[in-house]
């Protein structure tokens, strides 16, 4: 049996803010995903490499959990 988990976060940056999406491998998923972090996607950033630019640029405010869906298939 295959399970497909995706995650949604709020991600509040000092540049921007807006839903971010993230499959089980932590791939950014883009079809759920707020435009301003699409470019990440596109690039093939994983989630935890968008969060630790913004770390580093010191530009993350919150990271908050929103949703988790779970698919069975």
């Amino acid at each position: 049996m295959t399970v497909y988990k995706r995650t949604i976060y709020w991600l509040n940056t000092q540049k921007f803010c807006g839903a971010i999406a993230k499959d089980q491998d932590g791939d950014i998923y883009v079809l759920d995903t707020a435009p301003c972090y699409k470019w990440a996607a596109k690039k093939g950033m994983k989630f935890s490499q968008l969060l630790d630019y913004y770390k580093r640029k010191h530009w993350l405010i919150s990271c908050t959990k929103i949703d988790e869906e779970i698919d069975l298939f």
